[in-house]
């Protein structure tokens, strides 16, 4: 069955609101929570992946960035002055890396939709849209935020006692390999864990025979 575009527009708008709502309730848990900013959620990204499986990879792009819009303006309320940089246009890029363009690139999950089996379409998804999101935090960490790698990895409780690393890091790496690795691994710490658990999710969702026929139809 064609979907018509008001019906296109009434599925994305519930997924975007479905998105924010699993990001909210992730904000209640402490422990998803980490201390410098990031976060594992409650698959809050599931439902943007669904949209480009579902819709291909225009409208996904396009989910995806309202969600990012929505993400910025929540920050901006909860911690006002904890997303300034120094200058304008640093926060400017700042915000357009971590939160428009990484939340857009999620509906790269779009490059799945002809794929035959709805499990493996939300799983792969997932993982490629994800991934790309993954990227984008760790571009912006290591340009706006690489300062801080050095204490990072000199400060065992940061890195919950595994001073080794540390030492590994500190030994091997300075200046901006430094300050790449430090952002690989601390948006590491929430990303990794939100693409593996999101892409079982998916794949448990997709098995689901009404999910299953929504993302067979045309």
């Amino acid at each position: 069955m064609k979907t018509n575009t008001t019906g296109k527009l009434v599925e994305t708008a519930i997924m975007i609101a479905l998105s924010f709502a699993l990001s909210f309730i992730s904000d209640l848990v402490p422990f998803l929570q980490l201390p410098f900013g990031g976060k594992v959620t409650l698959v809050s990204c599931l439902p943007l992946v669904y949209i480009g499986v579902r819709f291909g990879l225009r409208q996904g792009l396009f989910a995806g960035l309202i969600a990012g819009i929505i993400q910025l303006a929540t920050g901006f309320i909860k911690h006002p002055t904890s997303l300034l940089m120094e200058h304008w246009y640093e926060t400017v890029a700042m915000l357009l890396l971590d939160y428009l363009l990484a939340y857009a690139l999620i509906g790269l999950s779009g490059l799945m939709k002809n794929a035959k089996a709805a499990p493996v379409k939300l799983a792969v998804g997932s993982v490629i849209g994800l991934t790309a999101r993954y990227l984008c935090h760790i571009l912006s960490g290591w340009i706006f935020f690489g300062q801080w790698a050095e204490w990072f990895f000199t400060d065992a409780e940061t890195i919950g006692g595994a001073t080794q690393l540390g030492e590994f890091a500190m030994s091997h790496f300075s200046g901006a390999g430094l300050a790449g690795l430090y952002s690989t691994v601390y948006n590491g710490l929430y990303m990794v864990p939100e693409i593996v658990v999101t892409a079982i999710v998916g794949a448990l969702v997709g098995a689901i025979p009404v999910v299953a026929k929504r993302l067979s139809e045309k």
